[in-house]
């Protein structure tokens, strides 16, 4: 019977290849989001940046991403995104910081302080563990107590940090920095090589909308 293993291995490796090919022609760091999601950016690409403010890599693509992004402002929208997601691993800061954004969003503050926040986490080594922490960072830059307080602990905001659990599930990541294109492309981000597998990414996309 030993003839057989020889062509037991060919079956084998001729089932693996197709499938080994099909990803491999998406390229090694950037795979299909399944299935696509719908986009909210009008005529602009939209590209989301999922994100942890306590993450150095997230610190080292933002500053990368954010200048790539005001180089293609015409056609491009990137969309913050404080990533979320269960389980033992996950920091205690996670979801204060993330209810942090949605809470500044609330209150039209959240472009404006969203550098400050990664700074503070990464430079500055500011203690941001709890709403007491938060909101007195809030308020040293220029942000109302009360309104924040009320922000930050109302449903709305809430029902938002529920949301960015599922959307860590929805685009299937595997980690952070993550950044998705178009609701299509998933790419896990780290700075040597994103912006490079970015554009190859927007040539895509490009084609695929005409441009």
């Amino acid at each position: 019977m030993n003839f057989l293993r020889p062509l037991l291995v060919l079956l084998i490796l001729f089932s693996v290849i197709p499938a080994y090919s099909a990803e491999n022609k998406l390229g090694m760091r950037y795979s299909l989001v399944e299935p696509p999601q719908p986009t909210h950016t009008g005529n602009k690409i939209e590209v989301l940046e999922f994100s942890n403010y306590e993450c150095p890599y997230c610190f080292q693509l933002h500053q990368v991403i954010d200048t790539w992004a005001k180089q293609h402002a015409e056609e491009v929208e990137l969309v913050f995104v404080p990533s979320l997601t269960e389980g033992r691993w996950v920091p205690a800061s996670f979801e204060p910081m993330t209810r942090t954004f949605y809470a500044l969003e609330a209150l039209g503050q959240h472009k404006r302080l969203n550098d400050d926040l990664f700074n503070a986490w990464n430079v500055n080594k500011t203690p941001l563990q709890d709403e007491a922490q938060i909101t007195s960072f809030a308020v040293k830059h220029g942000v109302d107590r009360k309104k924040f307080t009320a922000a930050y602990n109302s449903p709305a905001v809430i029902q938002k940090v529920a949301r960015a659990k599922e959307l860590w599930k929805i685009y299937g990541l595997k980690g952070t920095p993550s950044l998705v294109v178009d609701g299509k492309y998933r790419l896990l981000g780290m700075r040597d090589w994103t912006i490079k597998q970015l554009n190859e990414v927007m040539d895509k996309v490009r084609k695929e909308h005409g441009r």
